[in-house]
């Protein structure tokens, strides 16, 4: 059986998608095994959640910064500022 791991994708579709055409220049896989960290930082997330949910017999296991996005909210974003006082 021969699997794919990726991880640390980081919304980076341009090279997931070179990724995934050299895995197929290669003959293909059996299997996919997403290790997290897929989407914060980068360019094109969605895109990203996309491609990776239409691979077939795929395994996800959630990263440090998925967690963070799949938060109520997010987490930066909620943060205030602190002040600094004279």
């Amino acid at each position: 059986m021969r699997i794919a791991i990726l991880d640390d994708i980081h919304g980076n579709e341009l090279a997931l998608n070179a990724v995934l055409r050299d895995i197929e220049a290669r003959g293909g896989v059996n299997a996919y095994w997403i290790l997290g960290d897929l989407v914060a930082l980068g360019p094109q997330p969605v895109r990203v959640l996309e491609i990776l949910s239409g691979l077939p017999n795929t395994r996800f296991i959630r990263g440090n910064t998925d967690a963070s996005c799949l938060a109520t909210g997010n987490p930066r974003a909620s943060r205030k500022p602190k002040v600094i006082p004279r």
